[in-house]
């Protein structure tokens, strides 16, 4: 199932991969204003943005404290629902599989994804006291989960056992990390995950890639599952909403691009699609893994930073410093990875 992809600019792209909307919403603005024939829903975007940046000119205080107010009234109101429960269903999927769902938690987990992803940026654009931030920040969730861990980690063992890599405190004195190991033993870490146990990484870049490989591993896992959920809840949907009649001659696709960029449902349904492991491993290369090796070498080039490391061991490791060295080399590499995969795990399910 296949659907067409969204062409994007350069300056497009870049601004998508950074998480910058502001940045896509403004130059969306700037196109309007250069269109021969705007259509009056342009028109009213483009009033509106030129309203609100005035208004923001003339008193950014003043939008600053609507933005606070707004921001704690739509937490506190969100925090609410999920203790009132009001959102929240008991599901039976079509496997027979119960789970439970809050709509409400969904909601404020997204914008705390969002403020996270904004987060990120800023530091990255080294605006003022946001790396300070970032740290403080990541060292206060990670301190949570350290202590939550250990007390149920039953929580966690569900995204624990196909995962490589943990939240954990790190620290000179390894006294300070020695609950890590124990952590890592009680959610059962990489315990079901198909790259754990694989080594023979001779190089920097060999484990480079390896944890490279282990990413979009993972990501094609999360995509599958994340897929079947959908599935299920689409089909929730059509049984037992209030609006049932709108979701009943809706596809999967069109039920998940409500929230999806295409891009993005593309590569869902092209992980959705892959055949299961390990009837057919060179699809899974040519169709999965490949391609989002080669997504995250694009993205190495045009931002060497999101991955130093890695691209100063290609450019070691190439014969020349051209770009199609490095990407061939680090395609090598991967390929090596994944026929590791395919020797040491033949037997392994995945969802």
């Amino acid at each position: 199932m296949k659907i067409p992809a969204i062409e994007l600019s350069e300056e497009e792209k870049r601004l998508f991969q950074n998480n910058d909307f502001v940045g896509l919403a403004n130059l969306r603005c700037e196109q309007i204003r250069t269109m021969s024939a705007p259509t009056p829903a342009h028109k009213e975007r483009l009033e509106k943005h030129d309203r609100e940046k005035e208004e923001m000119r003339q008193d950014p205080r003043a939008a600053m404290k609507a933005a606070h107010e707004a921001i704690d009234f739509g937490v506190d109101i969100l925090l609410r629902l999920i203790k009132s429960g009001l959102l929240r269903h008991e599901i039976v999927s079509t496997d027979g599989v119960d789970f439970s769902n809050d709509e409400a938690f969904g909601c404020f987990e997204s914008r705390l994804d969002y403020s996270i992803r904004q987060l990120v940026r800023l530091a990255e654009e080294r605006v003022p006291h946001s790396c300070m931030h970032l740290w403080g920040q990541a060292k206060t969730l990670t301190e949570a989960f350290s202590r939550i861990a250990l007390v149920q980690p039953e929580s966690f063992r569900t995204v624990a056992e196909r995962s490589l890599t943990m939240p954990s405190m790190r620290t000179r004195n390894l006294d300070y990390s020695a609950d890590s190991i124990a952590i890592a033993d009680a959610i059962h870490l990489g315990e079901k995950h198909p790259v754990r146990n694989i080594s023979d990484n001779r190089s920097r870049a060999g484990a480079a890639c390896h944890l490279l490989v282990a990413r979009i591993f993972d990501r094609i896992l999360d995509e599958r599952q994340e897929y079947d959920s959908e599935c299920n809840s689409l089909e929730m949907m059509k049984r037992n909403s209030p609006e049932s009649q709108e979701y009943s001659k809706m596809t999967i696709v069109d039920f998940v691009s409500r929230w999806r960029h295409p891009n993005l449902v593309e590569i869902m349904l092209r992980c959705a699609e892959l055949p299961e492991w390990p009837s057919d491993t060179s699809k899974w290369w040519s169709d999965g893994v490949l391609p989002l090796v080669r997504r995250e070498f694009e993205l190495l080039v045009e931002d060497p930073t999101r991955n130093p490391g890695l691209w100063k061991e290609l450019k070691r490791g190439g014969e020349r410093d051209s770009i199609n060295d490095m990407r061939r080399y680090l395609e090598k590499l991967c390929h090596n990875k994944f026929a590791q995969i395919v020797k040491t795990c033949p037997q392994i399910p995945l969802p």
